[in-house]
C-alpha cells in the first residue's frame, strides 16, 4: 500500500497500516513457511517483493520506502540465516508499475 506525503506530515495510522502490511505482512508470512522449507530437509527458495523503494529515497513517501527497506534487510538477514539449510532469499525491486493505485 501506498500514499503521498512528506515525511513529518505522515499522519501515523497511515504509518502504522503502511508498515503492518508491507513489512510486518512479509515477517508473518515467512514465521508461517519458514519452518516447513526447513523441515522438509531440499532446501528452496524465498522470493519477497519489495520495491524500488527499497533501494533508494523517494520523495514523499517516507513510510513506504522505510517499509520496503525494512522488507530488504529482512531478507538479507533470513538468506544468512537460511543458507546453511540451502533456502535462498531474494527480493524483486519492481518500479512504474501500472496499478490501480
Amino acid at each position: 500500500i501506498c500514499s503521498a506525503n512528506l515525511s513529518w506530515e505522515i499522519p501515523v495510522e497511515q504509518w502504522q497500516e503502511t508498515i503492518d502490511t508491507n513489512l510486518t505482512g512479509v515477517f508473518f508470512t515467512a514465521k508461517a513457511t519458514v519452518p516447513a522449507l526447513i523441515e522438509q530437509g531440499t532446501g528452496g527458495s524465498i522470493i519477497i517483493t519489495s520495491s524500488v523503494a527499497g533501494l533508494r529515497g523517494l520523495p514523499f513517501l517516507g513510510h513506504y520506502v522505510a517499509s520496503k527497506h525494512g522488507v530488504v534487510g529482512l531478507a538479507r538477514t533470513m538468506a544468512n540465516e537460511l543458507g546453511q539449510h540451502a533456502i535462498r532469499v531474494n527480493t524483486l525491486h519492481p518500479h512504474g508499475v501500472a496499478t490501480g493505485m
